[in-house]
């Protein structure tokens, strides 16, 4: 989980990064640019450099809005809170090192700001951090079918996938309990993303995945598919014992 391990740092200036539109922090966002589906999108390692230099000023502007916001700062708030989180990404990838704690705790403040808002334009940029606490995941799910896709996408990000992977379990389990209403397309498009990522993910992802999964009634294809993981010789013993957890001996 990205955010628990780094507590990064950045801001904004006038930049494009492959269709998402860096704005000055003084400057309203007027819509909530998310136009691409790969994440994080690509950003020169000078344009990260200005907008890790910049960061004190968005938390500045953050800062001004927490207690009274217009529809224009809730945007800008979901639209930095994106470009915060591929920011974070980009980093660690490119330099395997930490940044600091005042721009982690900014970051965090800002993720739980944008999803108390539980405004369903956020639901991009939740999805990209649901890393953050376990309420991210549990506003995506209450915003039911338009939210499975995003989160569905984040299985194959490597700092996002086990977390993505609880998340879906939070929409099984809001279905099972019937607090939340998803379509029985969507939900067989969890099942399958889930499936998937219990055969190929990590360890890590595996046993998310699986714990996921039991808010469901397997069926036998799905008992099949856990069996096959769990004989392979190359199966973590962690992910082995989550999948005797779940199936009935």
């Amino acid at each position: 989980m990205l955010a628990s391990v780094l507590l990064v740092a950045a801001p904004m200036f006038a930049q494009v990064h492959r269709g998402l539109t860096h704005v000055r922090p003084d400057m309203p966002v007027l819509v909530l640019q998310v136009p691409e589906k790969k994440f994080p999108p690509d950003a020169t390692p000078e344009a990260d450099a200005q907008w890790q230099k910049d960061w004190e000023t968005r938390a500045d502007r953050f800062d001004s809005i927490r207690k009274s916001s217009t529809d224009k700062d809730k945007l800008w708030a979901m639209q930095t809170l994106y470009l915060e989180a591929a920011f974070m990404q980009r980093y660690f990838s490119r330099t395997g090192e930490p940044l600091g704690e005042d721009y982690g705790a900014y970051y965090i403040d800002l993720g739980l700001f944008v999803t108390q808002l539980k405004d369903p334009r956020s639901i991009e940029s939740l999805a990209v951090a649901t890393d953050i606490a376990p309420v991210v995941s549990a506003t995506l799910a209450e915003f039911g079918d338009p939210a499975v896709d995003a989160v569905v996408r984040t299985l194959n990000n490597p700092f996002l996938g086990e977390s993505g992977a609880y998340t879906l379990g939070k929409f099984l389990q809001g279905t099972k309990e019937r607090r939340i209403k998803v379509a029985p397309a969507k939900v067989q498009t969890i099942r399958g993303a889930l499936t998937q990522a219990i055969e190929k993910g990590p360890p890590t992802l595996q046993r998310n995945a699986i714990r996921a999964m039991r808010h469901v009634t397997l069926t036998e294809e799905e008992k099949t598919i856990l069996r096959r993981v769990e004989k392979n010789t190359k199966t973590n013993p962690s992910v082995k014992m989550e999948i005797r957890r779940s199936l009935p001996q």
